[in-house]
């Protein structure tokens, strides 16, 4: 080109010998050299030698797919975004799992490089003319480990996958796994974020179906084992208008590895804590928790609410002691059968009452709580026949 005074030379091309030529041998290459803004010195930017290697800025080029850099790759468009573009060979067609680009962490460790964590574009179907499912995959690799796992991917529906369970949406997470960690955070500044369960889509929930659950995980000192948890489920056969359900909350006693069910919430919205039906705030529905029968001056009980009779059907029998019960339970018992008579003993096993009570009809009632030791009487009700 004319620099206003002279020709003179710019970018070019050489065709370079590599080698001593031969009949047999014509070791040649090709270096491309280009002259800067502001210079009039030409560079070489990029050599490729006799054997297909390419050495571009003084970084090794060893193939199309692998490229070995002293420090970085800078991709730059002027008019827009920038671009790596990566292609399988051409007329093969891209079938499920195949891999589209592979971007690699490569280090050394002290004896040769080796791979780190990866990204990668992976086919997720045969590709054709108006379909091309594709997906990206995330792997790292753990400490104490050379094996990169993968750990997150977005599917070609748009879903993703974190550690093998199911994200569906920005605000709704479907669990199909294990989450590790400690805690997910959902938000949705839009307003309510949602946490979900889903059953299987064109399954109809029955009743009794589980819906979802929500349980405490921890390590009792050889794996991860469930606790306490709170669990959905249906209470009847969903349809387009109808779909009852109800919640419960479940806990582990000390001392045992069950999971008990402590309070339900039904589809009615009475709830029921510990066997006994709560109706409203201001009604507590104790059920019925059946009769029991004395047995050498003693009964157990099972619940708040117990008709009693006497051993053998006998016509009188004296009542000392009641087992069972928990700190702060209201007891109420009544005689089983108007004809046969129940003496409650004051003092005698752990009745603490205000004297001998003796229910000689059906409607008679003797009300107690339990401290822990005894009994003790709350009141008393001597109604006529």
């Amino acid at each position: 080109g004319y620099d206003s005074t002279a020709n003179v030379e710019g970018a070019y091309i050489a065709s370079v010998g590599r080698g001593t030529w031969s009949a047999s041998s014509r070791s040649s290459g090709l270096d491309f050299y280009t002259v800067a803004s502001g210079s009039t010195s030409r560079t070489l930017n990029l050599r490729i030698d006799q054997d297909g290697t390419a050495d571009f800025q003084g970084n090794n080029i060893t193939g199309i797919g692998v490229a070995t850099l002293s420090n970085s790759l800078l991709v730059r468009n002027t008019s827009g975004g920038g671009f790596i573009d990566s292609y399988r060979q051409t007329g093969v067609t891209a079938v499920s799992g195949n891999p589209l680009l592979r971007m690699r962490g490569y280090g050394y460790d002290s004896s040769t490089y080796q791979d780190g964590a990866e990204l990668r574009i992976t086919a997720r179907g045969t590709w054709t003319g108006s379909s091309l499912p594709t997906a990206l995959e995330v792997f790292t690799t753990d400490t104490g480990s050379t094996t990169p796992t993968l750990n997150f991917s977005i599917e070609e529906d748009g879903t993703a996958d974190f550690q093998s369970n199911d994200i569906t949406g920005v605000a709704d997470i479907t669990a199909t796994g294990t989450v590790t960690g400690g805690q997910v955070d959902i938000k949705d500044t839009a307003g309510v974020a949602d946490l979900k369960g889903v059953r299987d889509t064109g399954v109809a929930v029955a009743s009794g179906n589980s819906l979802f659950s929500v349980t405490g995980q921890g390590y009792d000192g050889s794996s991860n084992v469930d606790g306490a948890s709170i669990k959905f489920k249906g209470t009847e056969t969903w349809n387009g208008s109808s779909r009852g359900s109800s919640f419960s909350f479940f806990t582990v006693p000390n001392g045992t590895t069950t999971q008990t069910k402590q309070l339900e919430i039904g589809q009615d919205g009475t709830a029921d804590f510990q066997g006994n039906n709560i109706q409203g705030v201001a009604a507590v529905i104790y059920d019925d928790s059946g009769e029991l029968t004395i047995s050498s001056g003693a009964i157990t009980v099972t619940g708040s609410y117990h008709t009693v009779d006497t051993e053998s059907d006998a016509a009188t029998d004296d009542l000392e002691t009641i087992n069972g019960g928990t700190i702060g339970q209201i007891l109420y018992i009544h005689p089983a059968d108007g004809g046969r008579t129940v003496v409650a003993k004051d003092n005698t096993g752990n009745l603490r009452l205000s004297g001998d009570f003796t229910m000689d009809n059906n409607q008679d009632v003797l009300t107690l709580i339990y401290n822990g030791a005894n009994w003790l009487e709350v009141s008393r009700s001597d109604n006529n026949p």
